[in-house]
Formats: structure tokens, sequence, C-alpha cells
């Protein structure tokens, strides 16, 4: 009887078996990245679509709550609605949907002097008296900014500027003013400090 030689290659085989993958709905997170520009305030960012289907691994799907999109709101000036990748983690093998219609509204700012705000003052014995030097009418000045629609309608009325003398002697000194003012608005005085003297009031 013939016997056949016969060599098998290769010796070894590699097979690969498919690990069924599964699926978990997950939010869509905002991430913001960068500064609005000068002027600009970002009010909303909304999402057309809020949530996403991920595919990976059971084991892999554990570590994850979420996928997200990031918005560069520094390239942002009006009103816009741009489309944005999804942005998914290491070993998520696919996501739907793959982009979202992200929303943004901003509201730009407007600017506006406020004149003749009174300067009032806080720790005054009754013995002593104050003068102002400057300014010389006890009254100051500034610019403030904010949602255009909140700053026209602003007045001296809705600012609050206070000087502290509670630990001054006798004699000239010079103090910061600190100022209240609305919600969402930004002010820069004219001047930081007011120049006052303090003296003791005649018998």
């Amino acid at each position: 009887m013939n016997k056949l030689n016969v060599v098998v290659e290769p010796q070894v085989v590699e097979v690969t078996i498919p690990v069924k993958s599964s699926t978990k709905k997950v939010p869509i997170n905002i991430v913001r990245k960068g500064i609005p520009a000068s002027g600009v305030t970002i009010d909303s960012i909304t999402l057309e679509t809020k949530e996403a289907e991920i595919v990976a691994d059971p084991s892999v799907l554990e570590d994850f709550d979420n996928v997200r999109v990031e918005v560069d709101v520094s390239k942002i000036d009006e009103d816009t609605e741009i489309t944005l990748p999804v942005i998914i983690g290491e070993g998520i093998v696919k996501v739907s949907p793959e982009t979202v219609k992200v929303a943004v509204k901003v509201t730009k700012a407007s600017e506006k002097s406020i004149s003749n705000v009174p300067i009032e003052i806080d720790g005054m014995d009754d013995g002593y008296e104050v003068n102002f030097l400057d300014p010389a009418n006890g009254q100051a000045n500034l610019t403030v900014s904010g949602p255009s629609d909140i700053v026209s309608a602003l007045s001296s009325d809705d600012f609050k500027i206070l000087i502290d003398v509670s630990e001054l002697d006798e004699g000239n000194h010079e103090v910061d003013m600190k100022v209240t003012a609305p919600q969402n608005i930004t002010w820069k005085l004219a001047k930081p400090k007011a120049s006052i003297s303090v003296a003791k009031k005649d018998a």
C-alpha cells in the first residue's frame, strides 16, 4: 500500500468568533469651549436631539453614561444653528446619530454712561464730617454694559456707590468706592477712588 506524504499548511488556523455587541441610549452633553467675544453673552445652547444610541461590547457600555458635542463659543457672535459631530469614547463602535444640530442664542451687549450717582458715606461718627475733594460734588460717573434691553432703561437711581470711612482718622484720604449694580450688568468707574477730607465738627 502506498503512503501519501501530505503537508497541511498552515498548521495553525486562527478562528475569530464575533462577540455580540450591545446598544445603550445615553444623553448628549454640551461642552462649551473658548470664551465669548467681547460684548457677546451666550443665552442658551440647545440640541435638536438630546439622546444618542451607542454600540459596543457590553463590558464597554458599562463605563459610558453619555456622549458629547463641543461648542466653540469664541466663534459665535449672533444667533446660530450649526451641525456638530457627536464625540464618543474609546471602545464605542458606533453612535447614532453621528451629528446633531445645535442652536445657539446670543445677546449682544450695549454700553451706556451713567452720570452723577451720589456717593454715600458709611461709618461716619457723629462728631466728624466728610468733605469731598474729588469728585467735588460727591457724585461719581461710570460706564455700564450688558444686554441692550436692560442697559437702555438704566439710570443713576439703579446704582449705589458707597465709601467706608469707619477706620479713617482726621485728614485727607483716598478711599475705594464700592458699587452695587443690577444683575447681568458690568460696570467701570470713571475714577475708582474718591478723595475726601475727614474733620471734627465745630463745637
